[in-house]
């Protein structure tokens, strides 16, 4: 308990050395203590800060193994978030998926997108594509379908479908002038010579 007292502390503090060295010797040193769960939750914490994405997924993964069906849903969002910062998509798309299917109080929405973009990133641009129409569909806000579009229009770019990525960029450009991702959607139009 102290350790992990010692290294909650030091995290708090932004050490994420020490707070990783405390953590690591209450692991090899008390590795049927009941505070075990709560080593893999921080551990995963300070390599997060410390860009250490992989080991990050890890931890997550060890703590929802030794404690499933308490906050999963949050758990498996933060292991995606590492996974796709660790550049794997595929396993990204598969947490943020699990998150989904989770009960939390995350924003669906924004799950959803990011799910969408670890799809894309991943290669598989149909399955992005059909996700992007779903949140289009759900959403109200013209920030969100903006970024949909664009979205839209650059997974359609990739399948070499240049009009319908430009009708994508048109949409944003005709219903939503606010948002920034608009710019970027008529930024594309033009450099593509379209008239708008």
């Amino acid at each position: 308990a102290a350790l992990l007292g010692i290294a909650r502390g030091y995290l708090m503090g932004r050490n994420e050395y020490e707070a990783i060295a405390n953590l690591n010797k209450l692991l090899e040193e008390y590795p049927n203590a009941s505070q075990i769960p709560a080593a893999h939750f921080l551990l995963a914490q300070a390599y997060d800060r410390q860009e250490r994405y992989v080991e990050a997924a890890e931890e997550y993964r060890n703590f929802i193994l030794l404690r499933p069906g308490t906050i999963d849903g949050y758990v498996l969002f933060w292991r995606a978030e590492a996974l796709f910062s660790a550049g794997d998509y595929a396993a990204a798309a598969v947490d943020y998926q699990a998150s989904l299917g989770s009960a939390t109080l995350l924003d669906a929405i924004q799950i959803r997108l990011k799910l969408a973009r670890a799809y894309a990133l991943a290669g598989d641009q149909p399955t992005a594509l059909a996700l992007y129409d779903d949140i289009y569909n759900r959403s109200e806000s013209d920030y969100i379908r903006s970024l949909v579009n664009l979205r839209k229009g650059q997974a359609y770019t990739e399948l070499g479908q240049i009009d319908d990525a430009q009708a994508a960029y048109l949409d944003s450009v005709n219903k939503y002038p606010r948002p920034y991702d608009t710019y970027s959607a008529l930024t594309a139009l033009v450099d593509a010579g379209v008239e708008v």
